[in-house]
Formats: structure tokens, sequence, C-alpha cells
């Protein structure tokens, strides 16, 4: 039995070793699973993942006012309440119809309220776009004049954090780019999940990148400030042949590995090798492996 390197990108052995290679993220790291096989060339499905972290801020502001003079009836929408533009914020009496529930006797002022309701309806104030109230300006019972300012709605609500990216894994550049879909969870609660779109990335020194998502999910209760957290998927492939990143040996900008094969005969200064090899393959004479360096690069 001999040992013969062959060039990586012709290494097409495959095992029957399969269970799945998770690198990055919170999901795990696959260093481990490596040790267990040695030194066996394995077959595997790979998932690379980024572990990005950040805080909720709320963007592009706008005021709910009253459209006429009159009294807040009820309120309904409350602080960072998910809205929507058929979500009832709150009743509004015009000046008249409050006068005239109020001529009432008490004992029948709520009797005449329901009265006056179903004569003339109490104004519906609803949120003009999508979005999580901000603050609330009134209460019930409160006079308002036109215009007056009764809830601030955000439109947006934006993590804006940091993804790291693992050290051990190379992959596309644009892995993480605008469009992409990622799930986050509120550190602070489990149970609190969001669908987020990456909006803009930028890279920081350290190696990590900066990014903004905007929660596209409708979403009880998310303030601003509170952290999220969440694994976003970089690559993820199917029946990869891995080998030991350190067993890669690299020359003249090549790249080759030391393998089983098995020989036969010798004819003269040749030997005939029955598996391991095919015609054409490229190989490294064992007297430019010495010395070899730590790196595993070998300079001319």
């Amino acid at each position: 039995m001999t040992q013969i390197i062959i060039p990586l990108i012709l290494l097409l052995l495959s095992s029957s070793l399969h269970a799945l290679t998770i690198i990055g993220g919170s999901k795990g790291d696959n260093n481990a699973t490596r040790e267990v096989f040695g030194n066996i060339v394995r077959q595997d499905g790979v998932e690379v993942y980024a572990r990005f972290v950040g805080t909720a801020t709320a963007e592009d502001f706008y005021d709910v006012h009253a459209p006429f003079p009159g009294r807040i009836e009820d309120v309904r929408g409350e602080l960072f309440q998910w809205v929507d533009t058929t979500t009832e914020l709150a009743s509004l009496a015009s000046a008249e119809l409050a006068a005239v529930i109020d001529s009432a006797p008490n004992k029948t002022k709520n009797q005449s309220g329901k009265k006056w309701k179903q004569v003339f309806d109490f104004h519906k104030i609803r949120a003009e776009y999508p979005g999580l109230i901000m603050n609330v300006y009134m209460s019930p019972k409160s006079e308002v004049g036109t215009n007056d300012r009764l809830f601030t709605v955000a439109r947006r609500i934006t993590i804006i954090g940091r993804a790291y990216e693992p050290a051990n894994a190379t992959f596309p550049k644009d892995a993480i780019h605008k469009g992409l879909i990622v799930k986050l969870t509120a550190r602070d609660n489990k149970f609190s999940t969001v669908d987020a779109v990456v909006k803009w990335i930028l890279p920081n020194k350290d190696g990590s990148r900066r990014a903004g998502l905007e929660i596209i999910s409708r979403q009880e209760g998310i303030q601003p400030g509170s952290l999220f957290e969440g694994d976003i998927l970089l690559e993820s492939k199917n029946d990869v042949v891995l080998v030991p990143g350190k067993s890669i040996i690299k020359k003249d900008g090549k790249e080759y590995m030391i393998l089983e094969v098995k020989t036969n005969n010798s004819y003269g200064v040749e030997t005939e090798l029955t598996s391991g090899s095919q015609p054409g393959w490229e190989f490294l004479r064992p007297s430019s492996l010495s010395p070899l360096p730590p790196n595993g690069e070998i300079k001319k």
C-alpha cells in the first residue's frame, strides 16, 4: 500500500458517512464532528450561518389627528400596538353629539349614548398606514380640537446590528444581501419572533457586517431598544465531499492532499496503480514535501 498526492480539485472520492455539518451561528460548530471521522474522506450536507444581533429602532413617524372638534368617547389603540388601516384606534363624538349625550339624566346617559350612536355613529379614528403606536396623547372623555394630535405611529421598525460571520468557513461575499428574509427572536422573549428583510449592509474592519433589517411581519409589543438575534443562512449544500482543512497542501497556486492508493507491479522506475487515482492527475514528488511547513504551504 502506497500514498500519493493528487490535486484537490480532482478529488471525487466519496464515503457512506453522512451527517449534516453546521458551521457558525448558534447552530453549532463542525470541529468535533470532523475529529470523530478522523482521516476519512466523507460526504455530507453543509450549512453555514452568520449570527446576527441587533436593536429595534422606530423610523418614519406620522401623527393621527382629530378631523374635527369634539370629545373622545373611547380609546382602543395602545402603546406599542401594531395597527393597520382597519384598526379602530378611538371613537370621536362631535361637539353637538357630546352635548346631547351630556344633556341626558345621569341614569340614562349610557343608554342615550348607545341611542345616538345608532343614529349618528361616532367617528372612528383609524391609522393611515400600518405601523407601531409610539405615543397616545388623549384618554376617554378628552376634549379635542381640529387637527389635535391623537397618536404617533412608526411606519417602520428596523433592527440595526451586526452579522458575525464564522471565521472557520468561506462563502460568497454577497451571501448576506438586500432582500434576504431572516427570522429573528427577541432576546428577552423567546416566543416573540419576527420576519425581517435586509435593507442595507456595510462591512466592518473586524470582519463583521453592520446591517439594517426591517420587520415585515405583524408583531405586538415590540419596543424600540429591544434586542433581537437570529441565524442568517449563508450557504446550504447537499452531498459535499469533505476532508479536514489542515490536510490540504498548497503549492504553485494549486491544492493537493495525500490519499491512500493501491499498487500492483513495478516496471523499472514506474509502479502500477490499481485504485485511488486516474490518468491525467497531477502529483507531488516526496522530495518536494520535505520539510513541510505547518501551514501546508510549499514555496517554489
